[in-house]
């Protein structure tokens, strides 16, 4: 993803775009993204609204530090 590791292609030069489920793909399930490997509901609340949307408060995961693997 662009926004965490800065690089908007994979290593087969095929895009890197992440596909977003439906609205309602995930009605009742806990764990979000479309996988449900990073964190709950709270959490992508978070996420999106002090990183992705420029909010202000504090976002922290200790899985996004490796500033070799997300350099953004």
């Amino acid at each position: 993803e662009l926004n965490l590791d800065g690089k908007a292609f994979r290593p087969d030069g095929k895009t890197a775009a992440t596909l977003n489920p439906p609205a309602f793909g995930l009605a009742g399930v806990n764990n979000h993204t479309w996988t449900g490997a990073w964190g709950t509901v709270s959490y992508w609340n978070a996420y999106v609204g002090n990183l992705e949307m420029h909010g202000k408060g504090v976002f922290y995961d200790p899985r996004l530090d490796d500033a070799e693997k997300y350099p953004v």
